[in-house]
């Protein structure tokens, strides 16, 4: 059975951020495009280890993967374990890496007529690096098969980052985005614009809906809106990766929300209010004597809103930070000196 952990070099208990950050450096290092002046030795080592990382990275960073594969190397599994699964039978082909002049970053998949993948945003995607769709599988056996150059293909999906506000996320909004696809030529024989090869780009805007109570992470599809289908096959769709802002008060936790309040020593000790914020708006709280710092109150339903859920909130989680004074009156010197010498009389 294959060690992941060791081919990404990595900790088991390696957190999905540190990952991403290993798996990024080892793709770009091994990927066919970049082995460009070596041998076909070094080519051929190269492709092996690219493969490798990937297939070690897809199960790592997939949790239901990741506990099955930990379970099977605690108690012995067998070695021909595959995250993948059956992908049955593909064709030949290759992985081919292109730019496009908006800087978007596409991976795809060339051989017999199949289709690519994702084409990837903003530069290379951590969360879906070699996007494969159309269930091709770069890792298994490819057993060769003959298929019609003119037969109808769906076009590739792609995948894109979407930033969005905190508040936006969390009261839903809609985004106007710009983005480039490719789409079918009007031409028949091949003309200037698409050089004969029957593919232009074409720039779209699409309105998306990002729905109340939004969390981070959250993938938005657009059916229908990715590069146009060839020979007559239905177009790839469009995914959007939501990218939550962050909050100057509020740290979300899926649907629950926390923050800090500082509280001053005395309201510790003798118990008293102390002022949270909501989502709407400010509020107060009975603190009772001799609390202590770090001490957590739990508001339920006063959260983030459940995507698409009726009335369904998260709750909301106050912690009480020590707020120790920094200039002290005499009057207030003196008060505490007093009650300095009453505890240690006390022994306490």
């Amino acid at each position: 059975m294959k060690d992941y952990y060791k081919i990404l070099g990595v900790s088991e208990d390696a957190s999905d951020d540190e990952l991403k950050s290993v798996f990024r450096k080892l793709a770009m290092k091994y990927h066919p495009d970049r082995q460009q002046g070596k041998s076909d030795a070094e080519k051929k080592e190269a492709d092996e280890k690219f493969k490798e990382i990937n297939e070690a990275y897809e199960t790592l960073s997939n949790k239901e993967k990741r506990e099955q594969y930990d379970t099977m190397r605690k108690y012995g599994g067998d070695s021909g374990f595959s995250p993948f699964g059956d992908m049955g039978d593909m064709g030949d082909g290759e992985v081919h890496q292109w730019t496009d002049e908006n800087g978007n970053v596409h991976f795809e998949f060339r051989g017999n007529g199949m289709p690519g993948g994702f084409g990837m945003g903003g530069g290379f995607n951590p969360f879906n690096p070699f996007g494969m769709g159309g269930g091709f599988n770069p890792f298994g056996g490819m057993r060769s098969r003959r298929a019609d150059p003119n037969a109808p293909r769906p076009g590739e999906s792609m995948l894109f980052t979407l930033s969005v506000g905190f508040m936006e996320a969390i009261n839903g909004c809609s985004k106007k985005v710009k983005l480039n696809i490719e789409d079918n030529c009007p031409c028949v024989n091949g003309c200037e614009k698409c050089q004969g090869t029957g593919r232009i780009k074409k720039t779209i805007t699409l309105e998306v809906k990002i729905p109340k109570g939004c969390p981070d992470g959250q993938r938005l599809r657009v059916a229908g809106q990715g590069n146009r289908g060839y020979n007559g096959g239905p177009n790839g769709d469009i995914y959007f990766q939501i990218d939550v802002g962050e909050h100057e008060v509020f740290v979300r936790r899926g649907y629950d929300l926390m923050e800090k309040v500082d509280v001053p020593f005395e309201v510790f000790v003798l118990g008293g209010k102390v002022k949270y914020r909501t989502l709407n708006g400010e509020e107060e709280a009975d603190i009772p004597p001799s609390s202590q710092p770090g001490k957590v109150l739990a508001f339920p339903d006063k959260g983030s809103p459940v995507m698409n859920s009726l009335n369904s909130y998260g709750s909301l989680y106050v912690m009480l930070n020590l707020a120790m004074p920094t200039h002290l009156t005499g009057k207030e010197r003196e008060l505490l000196e007093k009650y300095k010498e009453e505890r240690a009389k006390n022994g306490k």
